[in-house]
């Protein structure tokens, strides 16, 4: 006997495949013949199956899942309604999605050595709670970070220039000195060139030095100078960083 012809078949447009983390990921069923006008999907991850009813359009069905993060199987299939019929099932092949982990930033540190005239001590700032730091001018800064993977490259994007990065294994660092403003992003590639996502944006401020401010309250604009021929002089003196010298 040969089996009864089927009304319909259903097999994925998207079939075995790959994404990278935090991608969504589309899930095309392409039917052929009298189509019903839902089917379901299925997927199971890390042992946790889910389903979805997916109604029909232009002879496909079709499903996005949002923000993946872990491998998954997933397939589609459709039960008969009826209970006397030549067919119970018509299904897809079961196909595996392989999740690629992006590279994840995981420490980065900023160390700002000031010019030596502002007799400031070098300081190491993470800017985990906020994302921009102000700095004498002429400071020596040296990015120093740590990826979850092993890299092929790092840098820095301003708004003008890309600047790469030292790397060793999953670590890598620069150093730069600062003479304007500069706000980048820092990027990564693994060894499957693969990158970070959303990278996060720094800004480093420029802290200018001014020049020191003199107020004399004595003398006034007219004195009298006494025999012994001195000047008393009575003033506030006020500098970022202090005076070395009067």
């Amino acid at each position: 006997d040969f089996p009864s012809p089927l009304p319909f078949n259903l097999k994925s447009i998207t079939k075995s495949n790959s994404a990278l983390s935090n991608d969504n990921v589309e899930i095309k069923i392409q039917g052929t013949g009298d189509l019903p006008d839902s089917i379901l999907i299925h997927w199971v991850e890390e042992n946790i199956k889910y389903q979805k009813s997916i109604g029909k359009k232009d002879k496909l069905y079709t499903h996005t899942l949002n923000n993946v993060n872990k491998n998954f199987l997933y397939w589609a299939n459709y039960q008969n309604p009826y209970f006397f019929s030549s067919w119970n099932e018509i299904s897809t092949k079961k196909h595996p999605i392989t999740i690629k982990q992006r590279p994840k930033i995981i420490n980065v540190n900023f160390t700002i050595i000031p010019p030596k005239y502002t007799g400031l001590d070098t300081f190491t700032d993470g800017l985990k709670n906020i994302n921009q730091i102000q700095i004498p001018l002429g400071s020596k800064v040296t990015i120093n970070g740590e990826s979850n993977k092993n890299l092929t490259s790092a840098w820095i994007n301003t708004n003008e220039d890309r600047v790469n990065l030292y790397i060793d294994n999953n670590k890598f660092n620069k150093n730069i000195e600062l003479k304007s403003d500069i706000t980048f992003t820092l990027h990564c590639l693994d060894n499957e060139s693969i990158p970070n996502l959303n990278p996060k944006q720094y800004s480093l401020i420029i802290k200018n030095d001014n020049s020191a401010n003199i107020s004399i309250q004595k003398p006034s604009k007219e004195f009298e100078i006494n025999e012994l021929m001195t000047i008393p002089i009575n003033a506030n003196i006020i500098d970022d960083y202090g005076l070395k010298d009067i």
